[in-house]
């Protein structure tokens, strides 16, 4: 549901990135945008001359509103970023936090899902979308983890040369305890969670040019190791 603090010129944008989205760019017309706002394709049209500028109001409109989330998370780590000291004299805690906010509004946020989603379908169909995607789902994170990393080098958090830190990680499942067949039927209702350690107190450095071969039984976390660090 659109509030009604929004503007028609916003819904038209909202409501296309929806139906953009849902069905692809092509499958969608300017009359069923327009309907899905409540208004006629001429109202439509005062705004927007056609759907393809329709469509660039979209990214635009995922571009600042991406920019300003950012800029409200502080993210600015540019050679004179004005986060870049703030960032240096934080806490692991509180470094990791940022990152998952940062995940975590790529994946929740409706209108960022949603644009997502929209180049993940066409951007092999669509010039502007696969340039979108590049650059808000390849480009950014990269640039963004390689200034971080500088930054952890010039905090002394990460040693320079290095490819691939860890240190203490620890990873631990909440899963219902294991009980026999008998013992399932007559507990079913009172099961219980315990908690798995799946790794504990890993550190490890790779340098570059370095190769590194992770050896172990079955069950002692090799692959959830791998997929931590990839």
């Amino acid at each position: 549901m659109i509030s009604n603090e929004v503007s028609t010129k916003e819904k038209f944008v909202i409501e296309a990135l929806r139906l953009f989205s849902e069905k692809g760019y092509e499958a969608v017309s300017v009359a069923e945008i327009a309907s899905a706002v409540g208004c006629s394709a001429p109202a439509l049209y005062k705004h927007y001359k056609s759907k393809k500028q329709l469509l660039e109001a979209v990214i635009e409109a995922s571009n600042k509103g991406f920019e300003a989330q950012m800029e409200a998370m502080h993210f600015d780590f540019d050679s004179n970023g004005k986060d870049r000291e703030a960032f240096i004299d934080m806490t692991e805690e509180d470094e990791i936090k940022r990152l998952q906010d940062m995940v975590s509004y790529t994946i929740h946020n409706w209108f960022s899902q949603a644009f997502r989603k929209l180049c993940t379908v066409e951007q092999f169909h669509m010039k502007e979308l696969s340039e979108a995607y590049d650059l808000r789902y390849v480009d950014f994170p990269i640039n963004q983890y390689e200034k971080i990393f500088e930054l952890w080098i010039e905090s002394g958090k990460m040693k320079p040369g290095n490819a691939i830190e860890v240190k203490d990680l620890k990873i631990t499942y909440k899963c219902v305890k294991s009980l026999s067949l008998r013992k399932s039927f007559f507990h079913l209702r009172k099961s219980k969670l315990e908690v798995h350690e799946a790794l504990k107190g890993i550190s490890f450095e790779v340098k570059k040019g370095e190769i590194l071969g992770i050896v172990g039984k079955n069950g002692s976390g090799k692959s959830t190791l791998l997929r931590c660090i990839t």
